[in-house]
Order: C-alpha cells, then structure tokens, then sequence
C-alpha cells in the first residue's frame, strides 16, 4: 500500500509538473505580442504638424528646437515635413495623420470637436489682432478705415475672427463699409502694405516684429482686438496619458535658446503655459458669433 501511495504520489507530482509548465508556455506565448508591442514602443515615430506660416528656412529655423526637445524628453522620435504645402498640412488635419499638431486656437476647437484633439501647452501670451498702416498716411485710427481697402490673413485664421468681430463690434458693416481681402500669410499682407497695394494689414505681434526687424521698417498700430488665448500644442486622443502628459512637459519646460549666428528675427517662439480646453470656450463663443456675419 505504502509503494502504491508513492508511485500514485510521483504521478500528480509528474502530471501537475507537466500542466505548469504548459500554463507557463501558454502564459509566454500570449505575453510576446505584448513584449513586442512594448519594446516597440521606444521606436515609435510622432508626425508632427506645424501650418506652415513661415518660408520653409525659417518654419525649421524657429521650430527645430522645440521638436528637439520634445524628441529628447520623450524618448520619440519626431517627424517634421518643412516642405508640407497649406493644402496638405489642412489634408493631413482631416485624415487624423498628426499625433501632435501645432495651430491657431480656431482650428483647436473644430479639431477637439470633431476628432478629439487634446491641448498640450499654449504659447504664454495672450494673442490679439492688430491692424497696422503706413505712418504719416491717411490711416490713422480705426475712422480713417471707411470706404478702405484692409488685408487679412486666411478667413480661418484667428487673426481674421479677432479682426471681423472688432470691426463689427466698433460698427462696421463688414460687407459694405470697406473692402475685405484675404492673403495666404502674415508676410504676403505686410508686403503688400509695405508696396502700397493696401490702406491697412491686420496681423500678430511675432510676424509685426518680424517683417519689422527683416525689412527695416515700422508701421503703425491703429486699433487691436481683444486677447483670446494663443496658438497651441494639441495632442491627437491615440496618444496615451502618460505620453500627453510627457509631451506636456516637454514643452512646459522648453526654452528658446538662440543659437550663435542665428537672426533673432526667426525667433517667434514664447515658453508655453498650460491650458486646458476650457479656456478656449471664449474662442467657441467668437467663432458662433463671426459665423453669422
């Protein structure tokens, strides 16, 4: 009986031996997928959208920086086209082809709407819309505009929200009271001022400074529109938490640092602060309200 008891006793020793380590072959096998996906990870390339506002020189001049950081903090790879045309950057927002995308706070709020985009970081400033003349002209103040001829950037931009909605709010019948352009970039509205091809530009404050400094020239400040909060970093909703919040940090902790020989007016960069999507509800209240001009 005692002999029978072992051999019974090496038998369910054998037999749960054997079903272990099967359960652990199982285990391994259904955990490559993970160990794969996992070390993976660490290769994975973020494409990064940035509209291109600037000649190509000087769009990888003002952001290479601010990638880099990102890259370095976060362990990504980071993949930036300068060559990207207007037409494709816009394609790429409605494909969802961005992990990370840099834009003006009216594109935010129909990317968060539509797709989920998350914000990252805004630049720290408030951004406001100026309209700017010639100095010594007829176009001294916001008056002088009636019956003018007032260059803007793309009718999505939010300079051109800030700009519609100032004008209406002073009085000005958009349709009727002075003549509305619109041209591709900041540069191009401030060139044709600079030429006299228009009485006024509205722009921001970086690309006044900027074609300021290039040119050698100095316009004027005739009016400018409430602040809303800046261009931002926002984060496509496929980008885990833990990645959003390193990117957020990323940038919350870059700084411009001019490099030696550069020219300070490629420098439109500010730190960033934190934002949350609430802060742009009074972008989403603007853009209702200009819709219906």
């Amino acid at each position: 009986m005692i002999i029978q008891n072992k051999y019974l006793y090496r038998i369910i020793n054998l037999k749960v031996s054997a079903f272990l380590c099967v359960a652990f072959l199982c285990i391994f096998l259904l955990a490559i997928p993970s160990i794969a996906l996992a070390s993976g990870d660490s290769n994975k390339v973020y494409e990064i959208g940035i509209f291109p506002h600037l000649s190509k020189t000087h769009l990888q001049q003002t952001y290479e920086s601010v990638i880099k950081n990102i890259s370095e903090n976060t362990d990504h790879k980071i993949h930036f086209d300068v060559d990207e045309s207007i037409e494709n950057f816009y394609s790429h927002l409605k494909s969802e082809h961005y992990d990370i995308v840099m834009l003006q706070p009216f594109e935010y709020v129909e990317l968060a709407k539509k797709y989920g985009y998350r914000p990252l970081a805004s630049q720290v400033h408030p951004l406001k819309a100026l309209i700017v003349s010639k100095k010594g002209g007829a176009i001294q103040n916001i008056q002088n505009l009636l019956g003018r001829k007032l260059l803007l950037p793309p009718d999505s931009t939010a300079i051109s929200y800030l700009t519609k909605k100032h004008l209406h709010d002073f009085g000005f019948d958009l349709n009727q009271d002075l003549s509305i352009r619109y041209e591709r970039t900041h540069i191009a509205c401030l060139q044709k001022l600079l030429l006299g091809f228009t009485d006024a530009c509205a722009t921001l404050q970086a690309a006044l400074d900027f074609f300021e400094k290039r040119m050698e020239v100095k316009f004027q400040v005739i009016t400018q529109s409430i602040e809303i909060p800046h261009t931002l970093f926002a984060v496509h909703p496929r980008v885990d938490a833990d990645h959003r919040e390193m990117l957020a940090k990323a940038l919350l902790e870059w700084r411009n640092q001019p490099k030696a020989g550069k020219p300070a007016s490629v420098d439109l960069l500010m730190p960033f602060r934190r934002i949350t999507d609430k802060d742009y509800d009074i972008v989403r209240k603007i853009k209702a309200e200009v819709d219906t001009y």
